[in-house]
């Protein structure tokens, strides 16, 4: 028998505490602590345990998957420094260990999904402290975009195209949403699509890079100085081309061309045309150079950035982790189809319809609103066949977001066929989309990603040794569910004022949004508190952690 191939196994079943809502991981843990040097740990869970792989990958071991029915997966862990052949059968050999356990109910330490088997692959080695700067810094920039629709609230009874609210725009959409996709992705690239991040120390320059540069164009917007906005634009334009280098030396020579694989290579372009369009856009400011009408300029950019650049970026990460979150069944081939196409074929007609092809336009926002009913359609469907039992908060964020879909597409498809007209109702589509469907995403994305990358950096090297807090025991259920209350009301609210242009309204509800990004804050410094914690005792009464 070859010398990488062991000679026990260890068996762990863990498919029925994970229906019953049980968490497994320090079960694991001890499991690959008490491993022999020569054994194997063979692990039964009904679903594919992706995060497992670069936990494990950073103590040495490889992986071997084998999916035996859509809730049944055995994969075998073996110490080996070169992926692992697939063995021939071998003869039952005398004295060979035997040991079950079952992990079917367990809450992973993060979500697990289905897919195609994965080889085995050496660890990413990339410190949880990168993807979590970029999140606390998207944060950051949540709370700031909130706290000022209060003070905003004249402009926004007004038109979009004011400075002020110019600012408010890209505050959101550069310094929330962008930073919050690029600090998952660097999460999200080694354990989904399982290639290693090429360089961890230009993620992290980076980072400054774009805090700056966002910063800059924001108060350059703010003050209306077209020189200044241009600089900063550069320097973002620097710091995303930077991002897509390391992000496409990642992928190199990647071959698994599956459903989420295109989406986030799709979403990469949409990033770079966007960028692009952006920095001529802000060039065109001081050296005025493009072509055509200034609103259906800003509208193409807008769009292509949402629906080229955010979109397919949403719909990847949910069709991988959604499942794992939901223990529910990955897109089926309609879904996934309507999804990569609608948006493929979609979205370049409503750009190009908005520019210079006015007659592209409609078909363009009915193919996108048909990629975005097919996703509602698979998270309706697999809520409902679900085999989680409880929801947690992350989880209701995630489904409420995805119930703005509908009054999102359905404005887009209305200003599209000019049934619907006017700076009001462009107000209201922004508010819905990028603060119903796209904010509360990322909220409930982060409430499940953060705990994870906390636990992971504090606490996985005492698991198994000793007694260590679960990801619930990190997490702040009270005020998870203040955050939920008040930002999906203030959302809703906000969306239906400045439809009407009440003043005091929009006001109310930009102080819904306040606290409910304070209560959203205060969740996540909680989790954040435990970075700096070392634990002596852990009590699941007391919860006490002393530094």
């Amino acid at each position: 028998m070859p010398g990488d191939i062991p000679v026990g196994e260890v068996h762990l079943d863990v498919r029925e505490d994970i229906r019953r809502g049980h968490e497994p991981f320090a079960r694991i843990m001890a499991a690959v602590k008490a491993l022999a040097a020569d054994a194997a740990l063979v692990l039964r869970a009904p679903f594919e345990p992706i995060p497992l792989y670069d936990v494990l990958g950073k103590r040495g071991f490889a992986h071997r998957v084998e999916r035996r029915a859509p809730d049944d997966w055995s994969v075998t862990f073996y110490r080996s420094a070169a992926p692992r052949p697939e063995p021939a059968p071998v003869p039952a050999t005398p004295a060979r260990r035997r040991t079950v356990l079952d992990v079917r109910g367990l809450e992973p330490p993060q979500p697990m999904v289905r897919g195609r088997p994965p080889q085995p692959r050496p660890a990413s080695g990339l410190s949880p402290v990168v993807p979590l700067a970029y999140l606390v810094c998207a944060a950051i920039a949540f709370l700031a975009a909130a706290t000022s629709v209060a003070w905003l609230a004249p402009d926004l009874g007004g038109h979009y195209y004011h400075p002020r609210l110019l600012a408010l725009t890209h505050t959101v959409t550069l310094g929330w949403i962008t930073l919050a996709i690029m600090g998952a992705s660097y999460q999200l690239i080694p354990i989904v699509l399982e290639r290693e991040i090429w360089s961890e120390r230009l993620a992290r320059w980076l980072l400054a890079v774009l805090v700056v540069a966002v910063t800059g164009m924001v108060a350059h917007f703010h003050l209306g100085t077209g020189p200044g906005l241009t600089a900063a634009a550069g320097l973002l334009a620097i710091g995303i081309a930077l991002h897509l280098l390391n992000v496409s030396m990642s992928l190199r020579g990647f071959t698994r061309w599956t459903f989420t694989a295109r989406l986030v290579v799709l979403a990469y372009c949409g990033l770079a045309l966007t960028t692009l369009f952006g920095l001529a856009l802000s060039v065109n400011r001081v050296w005025p150079f493009l072509p055509g009408e200034t609103f259906p300029t800003l509208h193409a950019h807008v769009h292509l950035a949402l629906l080229g650049w955010v979109a397919p970026m949403i719909l990847a990460v949910a069709a991988r982790v959604y499942p794992m979150f939901f223990l529910a069944s990955a897109p089926r081939r309609w879904h996934s189809f309507l999804q990569l196409w609608g948006l493929t074929v979609g979205v370049p007609a409503v750009v190009v319809g908005l520019l210079v092809a006015p007659g592209l336009l409609v078909p363009g926002a009915l193919t996108v609103a048909a990629a975005a009913a097919a996703h509602a359609a698979w998270i309706a469907e697999m809520a409902g066949a679900r085999k989680r039992p409880g929801l947690d908060w992350g989880l209701r964020f995630v489904l409420t977001a995805t119930a703005f879909l509908a009054p999102a597409a359905g404005l887009g498809v209305a200003m599209a066929t000019d049934r619907l007209a006017g700076p009001r109702v462009a107000l209201a589509y922004a508010v819905v989309t990028l603060g119903g469907w796209v904010s509360l995403t990322i909220v409930g994305m982060m409430l499940k990603i953060v705990p994870f990358l906390v636990w992971y950096r504090v606490y996985s090297p005492q698991a198994g040794r000793e007694r260590v807090p679960t990801l619930a025991q990190l997490s702040w259920p009270q005020a998870e569910r203040l955050a939920y209350v008040l930002l999906t009301g203030g959302v809703v609210l906000l969306a239906t004022t400045v439809l009407v242009g009440e003043v005091a309204w929009i006001r109310a509800a930009g102080t819904m949004l306040a606290l409910g990004a304070l209560a959203f804050a205060a969740a996540l410094a909680r989790v954040l508190g435990f970075l700096s914690a070392r634990v002596r005792t852990w009590s699941p009464h007391t919860q006490r952690v002393e530094a």
